[in-house]
């Protein structure tokens, strides 16, 4: 919850939490922030968020984060971290989320 605190009081742009502490979230908190992409490695899931402030670079970060296993670099990033990669989810995180839990 620090995470989530931390980008909607402006002090962190990102944030990383579990999809379990996201699905906690009241729907004011949500509707105030915008999921970028979640991982889902079958042992732990996260969701990467962006502040209201960052919300005019929504697409282009849920891109990069997209198409990390793409890149060299990114890909270096990925395996360092175990994680195959990311996927995006749809507006409605929420009803996104659910799928995982």
């Amino acid at each position: 919850m620090n995470a989530v605190k931390a980008v909607l009081d402006g002090s962190a742009s990102l944030g990383i939490v579990f999809n379990e502490t996201w699905a906690g979230v009241s729907e004011l908190t949500k509707s105030s922030l915008k999921v970028l992409t979640q991982s889902c490695e079958k042992k732990a899931s996260h969701c990467f968020m962006v502040s209201p402030a960052w919300a005019d670079k929504h697409a282009e970060l849920q891109d990069l984060l997209c198409t990390m296993q793409d890149d060299p670099s990114g890909k270096r990033i990925l395996d360092d971290l175990n994680f195959k990669g990311f996927e995006a989810i749809a507006s409605d995180s929420s009803k996104a989320l659910e799928q995982y839990l």
